[in-house]
């Protein structure tokens, strides 16, 4: 009885109702389809609220490290919210706010804050200025560190992950989701990285 796409379905009825008392029903075509297109849906809201969640607890824990406001870190990430200079200044999410580099150094000097742990006093009056140019490598993680960008290559990566997971044999997804999810780990400093410049 094949010939025509769609399934059938089988299901046993009274004698009489067919010559096997066999009752038949056809699936509608492209409900498979369907199907899948809502589970890959489902399955890409859930990467994007792991992904936001990962990020929330990584900004937390940044706050959290230099005394800042773990509440509003937390809600920049999950609201987009933004704010400008004077307002993270109220906030507690800045130090300070300067016009330039000679005023920012100015307003440094003699500031104490935490190296490896320890109080280090920042002694910068009267300090020399040097120009150091970024090299290739520099700059790729430059770019990589930035949050919307660690974002999205987290979110690749689960995705492509998601779907070598449920078509195994596709390779290409999940190397791909592989590498992106490497990546963004390294921007969130999860995995530890170094290089010289």
């Amino acid at each position: 009885m094949g010939g025509v796409g769609g399934h059938l379905h089988h299901h046993r009825g009274p004698r009489g109702r067919d010559g096997a008392g066999l009752e038949h029903r056809r699936r509608p075509p492209g409900g498979d389809r369907r199907r899948g297109a809502r589970e890959g849906e489902k399955g890409g809201d859930v990467s994007s609220q792991k992904a936001a969640n990962l990020l929330t607890a990584f900004i937390e824990s940044i706050a959290k490290e230099r005394e800042r406001n773990v509440e509003w870190a937390a809600k920049a990430v999950r609201e987009s919210v933004a704010v400008t200079a004077e307002e993270a200044l109220r906030l507690h999410v800045i130090d300070l706010v300067a016009a330039d580099r000679a005023e920012l150094l100015e307003k440094l000097d003699g500031r104490q804050v935490k190296l490896a742990g320890k109080p280090v006093v920042l002694a910068l009056a009267g300090a020399a200025q040097r120009e150091l140019p970024m090299s290739p490598l520099t700059r790729f993680l430059n770019v990589l560190v930035d949050p919307n960008v660690a974002v999205l290559l987290l979110m690749a990566g689960m995705l492509g992950l998601y779907v070598e997971f449920n078509q195994p044999g596709t390779l290409i997804p999940g190397i791909v989701g592989g590498v992106c999810l490497v990546l963004a780990l390294v921007a969130m400093q999860i995995l530890p990285f170094s290089c010289s410049a």
